[in-house]
């Protein structure tokens, strides 16, 4: 009898790759849910005392950032997160404290909280909402390009088959059954399946930009697939609904070894509530300038222009927005080699 109860139960059991199968697919529907991310990053980090980053003292430290809030992927993405980041050193630390709204494409966030460094005057990013433009550093050809304009409906549902086909892990170990928040989980170690993500994405790109990938993105991909294989991770998906509902990753560094490593741990909840979120008012331009004009003014003489002409900072910073990247490398370099000269006397 007990036997036949044994093999009952092993017959209903779940197998982990249909589970985890399971658990993309549902994942890839999803319209809303609420985040919780904290990351953290260990290793060696300069001093944030001086612009030159290169001479800055190496001390041991930590990244720490904690975010959470809702995600709506309803049409395009969208989120509205709330947390901290801190920057610890030995005995010392800086923290800030915000908001970031991503809407239509665009970037908005608020720090309610800012530390006093020496580097930079962050006073006037305190409790004022910010619009960044990546188009100010090269990058507004390349960011929300694609969203602006929504995804084509057919392409996305090809994508949702490719990811409910794909096998993206490999199970290392099945831990059973869980309860986590009330909610009866199946709880898994797993790793990156190589030759599977490197499939998605080879097809990914035939779906949505109707091409191969290069060679040159080949190597790239290959050199990220070989790191991330090194990463083993937990999962936990619910049992019910085969959501993901948390997944810890962390990183391992050698003994003595200066190399960051990481700890990520994710939490997700709330799955398909309704979602509002809206562009906040009142938004400011982001400004480098506003950041870091008061401290270079107090150490860089203005640029004499030809002729009698003599350009600002700020006139400098302005000029970022439309400057070709190869000259922007260059002016960087010039400001590079004048800050060394500057503290080295």
């Amino acid at each position: 009898m007990a036997t036949i109860i044994l093999l009952a139960v092993s017959a209903c059991a779940a197998k982990p790759e249909k589970v985890l199968q399971k658990m993309m697919s549902a994942m890839a529907e999803a319209q809303t849910f609420d985040l919780s991310l904290k990351l953290g990053a260990f290793g060696q980090f300069p001093q944030l005392t001086t612009l030159n980053f290169e001479e800055a003292k190496m001390l041991p430290g930590s990244i720490l950032v904690d975010l959470s809030g809702p995600i709506d992927l309803t049409k395009d993405l969208q989120y509205q997160l709330a947390g901290s980041a801190k920057y610890k050193l030995q005995d010392t630390s800086l923290e800030f404290l915000g908001d970031l709204i991503y809407k239509d494409a665009t970037l908005y966030f608020r720090l309610t909280q800012v530390p006093k460094v020496k580097a930079a005057d962050l006073s006037n990013l305190k409790d004022n909402w910010y619009k960044f433009d990546f188009g100010a550093f090269g990058l507004g050809n390349q960011l929300g390009a694609d969203e602006k304009s929504g995804l084509d409906e057919a392409k996305k549902k090809k994508i949702q088959k490719l990811v409910a086909k794909t096998d993206f892990f490999e199970v290392i170990s099945d831990n059973g059954i869980d309860m986590l928040d009330n909610i009866t989980v199946h709880h898994y170690k797993v790793k990156i399946n190589k030759s599977e993500v490197r499939k998605f994405f080879q097809e990914t790109a035939e779906i949505m930009e109707e091409r191969k990938l290069t060679e040159l993105e080949i190597g790239e991909l290959e050199k990220n697939l070989e790191d991330w294989s090194k990463l083993e991770g937990q999962v936990w998906v619910g049992q019910n609904d085969w959501y993901l509902r948390r997944l810890e990753v962390a990183t391992q560094a050698e003994a003595g070894s200066d190399a960051l490593h990481y700890d990520i741990a994710l939490e997700l909840t709330d799955f398909n509530n309704k979602v509002s979120i809206s562009k906040p008012g009142n938004v400011r331009e982001f400004n480098m300038a506003d950041i870091f004009l008061p401290q270079l003014e107090k150490t860089l003489p203005s640029i004499d222009a030809p002729g009698d002409e003599t350009i600002s900072i700020e006139d400098q910073l302005k000029q970022i927005q439309n400057m070709d990247p190869a000259e922007l490398e260059k002016q960087l370099e010039n400001l590079k080699q004048e800050l060394g000269t500057i503290n080295n006397n």
